[in-house]
């Protein structure tokens, strides 16, 4: 069994490994958003992703890349393993920002994919609707509020569907009415059953 002694040595050289460790990984990662801003090359971004240990520190970085690296999680169940990032078009790269920021004081406890992206999710959201087939009619105040959403997170108007999803609805249809009955002829009287007038 190691001595107390012993073991508080190594947690003080865990504690300044993990230091270490942490500014390369800041300064790698500042680099990395420096390399795409001029290349657009996810190659980098996912490699510094997948090189991190799982758990919430990896996904502190992912928060971090999120925030400053134009990308966006990938949904591809095929290639998201391989490349969890892919290019972000409606979204900008700032790595000076990044700079002043450090990835670890990014909260993370949740999964990649859980990640709060408002514009992924705002996308998802978008193509939910727009592929709906339970809608039984097309709301468009809801597809002016989801239009104007989309503008506020950056997402480009092109980008968005032009017309959500609509079921066709069938017109009602008209009360139908009751025949009309036939008007009752007027009693014919037998002008020898009429007696004269006196």
């Amino acid at each position: 069994m190691k001595t107390t002694e012993a073991l508080n040595k190594e947690i003080k050289s865990i504690a300044t490994a993990g230091a270490k460790l942490d500014k390369m990984i800041q300064n790698t990662a500042v680099g990395v958003a420096e390399h795409f801003a001029a290349h657009k090359d996810t190659g980098l971004v996912n490699r510094l992703f997948l090189a991190m240990p799982k758990g919430s520190r990896r996904t502190a970085l992912a928060d971090w890349l999120l925030k400053f690296v134009a990308v966006s999680v990938s949904m591809d169940a095929s290639s998201k393993k391989e490349q969890p990032f892919i290019y972000d078009k409606s979204k900008t790269t700032d790595p000076v920002a990044g700079a002043e920021t450090m990835w670890y004081d990014l909260k993370a406890e949740k999964s990649l994919e859980e990640v709060f992206d408002v514009a992924t999710m705002v996308r998802s959201m978008l193509n939910r609707m727009n592929k709906a087939a339970k809608l039984d009619h097309f709301n468009p105040e809801a597809d002016k509020a989801m239009r104007q959403l989309a503008h506020a997170v950056g997402i480009k108007e092109s980008d968005v569907p032009t017309t959500l999803a609509q079921k066709a609805v069938k017109p009602a249809e008209p009360a139908k009415k009751a025949p009309a009955k036939p008007a009752k002829s007027a009693a014919k009287v037998d002008p020898l059953t009429v007696p004269d007038a006196a």
